[in-house]
């Protein structure tokens, strides 16, 4: 549809922008130095060690790594799992794996998506309960002050999906394969 593919579009033209941003920030530096396959490497290995698994969170604070991975995750694994449908849907749209991918009602979508958005929920809990207990003594540096209405507005986005979902099963009369969405 227009809608995702101008916001695919828009995600694209930003990213594109972020690494030539990052690719041309060594040129300033170093006018002899020229990009190379070391260069990619390095810029792969950060990406994926620090804006993946955030290294930097992990060494800071275990307990935050665990509860920002708890919701990072989920969220990470519903992005591939749609971009993968996408894809299919684009390339193989006979495939049966590709209907499997994009019907809601298919078992594993069903469970997976719940179980994701569980993870979601006891994520951001874990994080409103830690950010209690630890209120007087966050004195973590180089760490963002963790903002309340942020995990209130994620836990309604995520409540109102379930709700959404369960509403969907009632109207469409509860299709088989439906009942492994366990919260919807």
């Amino acid at each position: 549809d227009i809608t995702s593919t101008l916001a695919v579009i828009i995600f694209l033209i930003g990213t594109a922008g972020i690494l030539l941003t990052w690719l041309s920030a060594g040129k300033r530096h170093d006018k002899r130095k020229k990009f190379n396959l070391t260069v990619l490497v390095n810029i792969l290995k950060i990406l994926v060690l620090d804006g993946l698994l955030q290294k930097r969170l992990l060494k800071v604070s275990l307990r935050r790594w665990i509860i920002h991975s708890i919701i990072f995750f989920p969220i990470i694994f519903r992005l591939v799992w749609g971009m993968a449908a996408l894809i299919l849907s684009l390339h193989y749209p006979g495939w049966d794996t590709t209907w499997s991918k994009l019907d809601k009602n298919s078992p594993l979508t069903g469970f997976l998506f719940d179980l994701s958005g569980l993870l979601i929920i006891l994520g951001g809990y874990m994080m409103i309960l830690d950010k209690r207990k630890d209120r007087k003594r966050n004195n973590i540096q180089d760490l963002p002050e963790s903002r309340s209405y942020i995990h209130i507005l994620l836990g309604l986005i995520i409540i109102t999906g379930f709700i959404l979902e369960g509403a969907r099963i009632s109207l469409t009369g509860s299709p088989v394969g439906s009942g492994y969405a366990f919260i919807g």
